[in-house]
């Protein structure tokens, strides 16, 4: 898959790697699909103009494609290219293009004509084993969920050549039979046995009963992988700061409800309820389980702890950039809410390298 024609305003680095600055992509805030090239040239041509690019490798045009650019005080304009020759594009005038703009395409003809004609399919892997003893020649079929087929042939007469043979047998067996994708895994034969003579008739029908059978039987199911997520065996404070599974917090918050409703000596009907009641609760080995900011609205809580960081956005870390003056530079600063006028502090904790809303 091409991650260039998905929707995307561009593409950063994240923190991959330490020189990448920034998260944002301020330049165009619409889809602006995949780079094309740069403007060499523009002239006209009767009613349109033609546009002569600098295509990047491996990038081919088509009839209907479109394209964007980012204009004089980022205003972002778009046009299409009714006949596209080699790096020659001819459309109508095009207001703000000029020679050395740096031009996207965000519909691709071409691609979106084979999305619409060709299907995706999804093949089964088959493992086929083939055992000769003999003059006869055994199939064990194994497909990727674990079910098995077993079919077996035997030949009149042994194969003069006996490897042009076993590559007939190869070629016929690994192919596809419906949504089985077969494939020869391993090939036995018993010490001095012969192998028979089969045609490829023989073969394909051999392979086609094959996934015949494998279909009468139902899907095996596989279990999803279960990957490690944080800790499995944490037993301390479950705070912002530790990753832990959702089950091992789950399972804190309910023993925290638990022993608040046992403390009040009230029968909750919810564990959000008991909650409810006391402001914090101490349990062993999980620290203090306080109540959730919707319940309270605290001044001074956290309401979110992030890697992005505006500072770094700008240039101002103090860790990548060697401009930047942490004397000068504020520890925090306020942003203000467009909606609600309620204003934001923003801590920066460059020991963590991760930025606080208050």
């Amino acid at each position: 898959p091409s991650l260039t024609k998905t929707f995307n305003r561009g593409y950063t680095g994240l923190f991959f790697s330490p020189e990448a600055r920034g998260w944002s992509s301020m330049d165009i805030p619409k889809s602006s699909g995949e780079p094309v090239g740069r403007v060499r040239g523009l002239r006209p041509s009767g009613r349109n103009i033609e546009i002569t690019l600098d295509l990047l490798p491996g990038i081919d045009l088509s009839n209907g494609d479109g394209f964007c650019f980012s204009a004089a005080g980022g205003a972002v304009e778009g046009f299409r290219g009714d006949i596209c020759r080699g790096n020659v594009i001819i459309s109508k005038p095009v207001p703000g293009l000029k020679a050395g703009v740096s031009l996207m395409r965000n519909i691709s003809a071409g691609f979106e004509r084979e999305i619409s004609s060709s299907r995706p399919e999804r093949l089964i892997d088959v493992a086929l084993t083939v055992r000769v003893e003999g003059l006869t020649l055994e199939v064990e079929a194994c497909s990727e969920d674990g079910r098995k087929a077993c079919l077996s042939v035997k030949g009149t007469e042994p194969a003069r050549d006996t490897e042009r043979m076993l590559s007939i047998i190869s070629g016929q067996l690994s192919k596809r039979s419906g949504v089985y994708n077969c494939h020869l895994d391993q090939a036995r034969r018993a010490e001095k046995s012969p192998l028979p003579l089969l045609s490829s008739s023989t073969l394909n029908a051999l392979r086609r009963d094959l996934a015949a059978l494998l279909d009468a039987q139902p899907c095996i199911r596989r279990p999803l992988m279960k990957g490690r997520i944080g800790n499995p065996s944490w037993k301390g404070p479950v705070t912002t700061y530790e990753n832990v599974s959702n089950a091992i917090a789950e399972k804190v918050y309910a023993d925290a409800c638990a022993a608040a409703a046992a403390a009040s000596n009230t029968t909750a009907a919810s564990p959000a309820a008991a909650c409810a009641a006391p402001a914090t609760t101490s349990l062993p080995n999980t620290g203090t389980v306080a109540k959730a900011f919707e319940l309270t609205h605290a001044p001074g809580t956290a309401l979110m702890r992030t890697a992005y960081c505006i500072r770094r956005e700008l240039g101002l870390c103090p860790r990548l950039s060697r401009k930047a003056d942490t004397r000068s530079e504020p520890g925090e600063l306020i942003l203000r809410d467009t909606l609600t006028g309620r204003p934001l502090r923003l801590h920066f904790d460059c020991s963590r390298c991760e930025m606080t809303v208050y």
